[in-house]
């Protein structure tokens, strides 16, 4: 039978908890991002629908970095196991803390100059400078 199980390996345990992740992270900056604009009163169904668009494209670029890995291994006989699907979703997270962050600090402007705000900045590899430039 041409797809079968084979045809696709199951994720191993890292790159199942990397898109956990990846997706957590991706709800939570919809529930922040939604929240605040209801605080500014500023919901907008347009913005809300870019916004729930970009997060199908991430899903779909998670979807083809778990292909390409999986692929490429067996196309071109490369041995080695390319983490590609951890990279891409680590990105994602680390891009979705970043976005959670100004989401909130839009809508909560004293977070901004908390401890745990800078904790997180500093995760998501923000510039302080750069926050307090806006």
């Amino acid at each position: 039978m041409l797809l079968g199980p084979q045809i696709l390996p199951q994720l191993t345990e890292s790159q199942t908890w990397s898109i956990i992740m990846a997706c957590v992270m991706m709800l939570a900056d919809i529930i922040v991002g939604f929240t605040g604009a209801v605080v500014r009163h500023d919901i907008r169904s347009t913005k809300m629908r870019e916004g729930i668009g970009h997060k199908v494209m991430i899903l779909v670029l998670i979807a083809v970095a778990y292909v390409l890995g999986v692929g490429l291994g067996h196309v071109s006989g490369i041995s080695a196991e390319i983490p590609s699907t951890e990279i891409v979703c680590w990105y994602v997270v680390v891009m979705e803390i970043a976005s959670i962050l100004e989401n909130i600090s839009k809508a909560w402007p004293e977070f901004s100059g908390t401890s745990l705000f800078k904790y997180f900045s500093k995760m998501a590899g923000d510039d302080e400078d750069e926050h307090k430039m806006q």
